[in-house]
This record gives structure tokens, sequence and C-alpha cells, in this order.
């Protein structure tokens, strides 16, 4: 009887504490899609954080290996990338399915028809109060900033008028419909703003309407802050992006902190770890002095704290 008390109180410990939990998944199973760069770089990360447990079996599959993925029922499964985690959701069951590496608007829309209904994520979309307060670090005399908007993009709107408002920032916004309105929409946008903040869409942001959209931004001498390091490199002033190793190094801590005998994981989690980008190159073209990336990510940290 004293033993089963204990187990359980080790199952009740809140989980935001650091240590690993009495009872959190000793099976796991990484699924992928296409394997990738990326893919590897968070499989390599992921194991290399949760290798060393004793008696913790981690296993790596392709969603080709459909007997076996099925036959790991209480294991936490772990799919990386959208395609894996669009097979995970037809799997009929409660079986714990944790997505990564997967934007929010695809998360949710593979959720609204998945046969599986424990399924969350860590998603690639940082939270628009941390664009905004980088944002305002990068350019403090800045007042109005300029988001341009698709049919996905447009439903976050309101998180992004609010984020704007409390780092005393307004947000004008334009939405388009095809890729065609984007140049029609964009010239106003930015005579109208002091910056344009580039936020996760298929639409707006893909590799031509990326290229358009930053030349046209410097030809107006407007920086334009970007959401990875792709587009830090291709133009735009800054970024704060999530890397494939931070995203592992959170889904981690889940697989450690979260019991297994709970029957749902934790709720949709935007990025925890993250860094700032910066293209000197752009800054100087700009006339902008900058403080380092190191510095405005440790300072973006200290905030959340």
């Amino acid at each position: 009887m004293l033993r089963s008390a204990l187990t359980l109180l080790a199952c009740l410990i809140p989980l935001m504490a650091f240590a690993p939990a009495a009872c959190a998944y000793d099976r796991i199973v990484v699924l992928v899609g296409n394997t990738s760069n990326t893919s590897d770089e968070f499989i390599r990360e992921f194991k290399g954080r949760l290798g060393n447990r004793s008696g913790r079996q981690i296993s790596v599959r392709g969603i080709a290996d459909t007997p076996a993925f099925q036959a790991d029922k209480g294991a936490l499964v772990v799919a990386v990338g959208v395609q894996a985690l669009q097979y995970a959701a037809r799997q009929n069951g409660n079986q714990a399915v944790l997505g990564v590496l997967i934007p929010q608007p695809a998360f949710e829309k593979i959720r609204a028809s998945a046969s599986n209904n424990n399924l969350s994520a860590i998603v690639l979309d940082q939270p628009p109060s941390r664009q905004m307060r980088l944002l305002h670090m990068l350019l403090p005399q800045a007042k109005n900033i300029g988001i341009l908007l698709g049919p996905i993009s447009t439903r976050s709107n309101g998180f992004l008028a609010k984020a704007a408002a409390d780092n005393d920032l307004k947000a004008i916004m334009a939405t388009i419909q095809t890729e065609g309105d984007l140049t029609p929409a964009l010239k106003p946008l930015l005579e109208l703003s002091d910056a344009l903040l580039a936020v996760p869409d298929p639409l707006v942001h893909q590799p031509g309407t990326a290229q358009t959209l930053l030349l046209t931004s410097y030809r107006y001498q407007k920086p334009v802050i970007g959401y990875s390091q792709a587009y830090v490199t291709a133009g735009a002033l800054a970024a704060v992006y999530s890397s494939p190793s931070d995203i592992a190094r959170q889904a981690a801590e889940v697989a450690d902190q979260f019991p297994e005998r709970q029957k749902a994981l934790p709720p949709l989690q935007p990025p925890r770890y993250f860094s700032v980008g910066i293209n000197r190159q752009v800054a100087r073209s700009l006339g902008l002095d900058l403080q380092d990336a190191e510095s405005l990510t440790e300072s973006l940290m200290k905030e959340e704290q």
C-alpha cells in the first residue's frame, strides 16, 4: 500500500519540474517521413538528451513501418514533420503523439480530422509577443509595423495586434488571397509602416514571393523582420527562430517530465528555446547599429523568465 501511494505521488509532481518524472515515458518511437538534415539534427539531439537513462528504449522508424508502429501501444510517438504527423494522426486509438518541426496551421488542420485524439505538438511558430519584443529592441523608434497576411495567417490578426500594442507598436495589416495580390498590397503597406514583420503563411512567403517582398522592402528602405535563419540569409534584417536542436531539447523535456500514466499530452506549445539571427550587411545598408545576436537572444530570454 505504501509503495503504491509513493508511486502515485511521483506521478503527481508538477510537470514543469526539470528533474525527470519517476514515471516518464520509457518507450519512445521517433516517427519520420522523409529524412533530411533537419530531421537528422533533431533525432541526434533528442536521442543524445534522453539516451543515457537506464532502461529507456528509443527507436527511430519510417512511416512505411506500419505494423511495427502499431505494435507500440503505450509508447510516446514523436512525429517529426508534417508527413509523419499526418500518418500518426490517422491511426485509431489514444496513443500519445507529439508532433515536432511543424507549423501551427498545419498541426491544427491535421488535428481537426485526426482519428487519434491524443495529439499535441511543439510548433515552429514563434509567439507574436516574442517577435514584437525583438522588433522593439532592434528598432526602438519604430511605431507602425506592417504585416502582410494570407488566408491562413489572417486567423492570427488579433494576437498580432495585441502583441504590437503591448510593445507600444501599431500593427498595420493587409491580407491577400492570391499571389498576384502581393505587390499591389505590399507597396501601400510599406508606405504606412516603419518596418515589416513577416508571419509564416504558405501564400505570402514562398521562394518567389519572399524575394519580391524583400527587394521591394529594400527599395523603400524598410527593414524586414523574418521568422527563420534562411530568411535572414536571404535579406531580412533579423529573425527569432528555433533550430531543430532547440525543438529536440524541448521535446526531450516533455518526454522526461510528462507521466506515462497521464491520459492526455500537454497542450500545444510554442518553442521554448530560440536564437536571434542578424544580417549585418542589411543593417549597414540601412544605417543601423545593432547589438550582437547573442546579446539580443539573452535579453529576450530574460524578459520571458
